[in-house]
């Protein structure tokens, strides 16, 4: 094999930060692919034609995680390709409501060499690293009307359960710490001052005091808010 060195790919990988959706196509993660000298389809003055030191091999990426049960913690299924040689494009996609770090191992294989040996490039190193997203908070609504009495005084009654940052089962274990709130707006004010409705987070409790020798009907419309955020599309807010 005169004068061939192991194939490569200068520069290694660079990582890939990426949030949604879930099928991902990264162009390029890898530069100056070469197969060696000689090698790669390109015919230098001293090589007219294939043969020794001149094989025009063809090429084959390996890539594998580092750490399988990291891969499966953020990609279904746990694994990320490689276009065909000599492109080096990433194709992977993301498990849903999964997030974190993971690194894979590439290297670029040669064949076709006249003794039927095969050499690998060092490997290089390829991160995919996914941004955690914030999901919308939830509640259920138990009751869509509330009657009361005339003077009857001040109302606490509980009219929301489930009342949570995020749904049950998300991966995003850092919703648990966020801040929630209530955003409650009304049309006809039959509200005594400093009694206007309010609605406990996470207890779901309505709480208002109607004004005196009033009666009649209003809509309270309300709104759930948690401190997560809407950074990389996330959603902070449910109605």
């Amino acid at each position: 094999r005169g004068g061939e060195g192991p194939p490569g790919g200068g520069g290694g990988c660079d990582p890939a930060l990426v949030s949604s959706p879930l099928e991902h196509l990264h162009r390029a993660v890898a530069a100056a692919v070469s197969l060696g000298p000689f090698e790669d389809g390109l015919v230098p003055p001293e090589c007219p034609s294939p043969g020794p030191p001149c094989e025009a091999q063809g090429g084959a990426w390996d890539i594998a995680p580092l750490d399988p049960a990291a891969a499966a913690a953020i990609l279904s299924p746990a694994a990320a390709s490689l276009s065909a040689f000599p492109a080096s494009d990433a194709s992977f996609t993301l498990r849903p409501d999964g997030f974190g770090a993971a690194t894979f191992a590439v290297s670029l294989r040669d064949s076709g060499a006249l003794d039927g040996s095969q050499r690998d490039a060092a490997q290089a190193l390829l991160t995919v690293e996914v941004l955690p997203v914030n999901d919308p908070p939830v509640f259920e609504l138990l009751q869509s009307t509330v009657e009361v009495g005339e003077d009857s005084g001040p109302f606490a009654g509980r009219v929301l359960r489930g009342v949570a940052a995020a749904a049950a089962g998300t991966a995003n274990l850092t919703e648990a710490d966020q801040a929630l709130w209530f955003e409650v707006s009304f049309g006809e004010n039959l509200f005594a001052e400093g009694g206007h409705p309010a609605i406990s987070a996470p207890g779901g409790v309505l709480t208002f005091t109607p004004a005196p020798d009033v009666s009649g009907s209003t809509v309270v419309r309300f709104a759930l808010r948690d401190s997560g955020g809407t950074a990389r599309g996330g959603v902070d807010r449910a109605e």
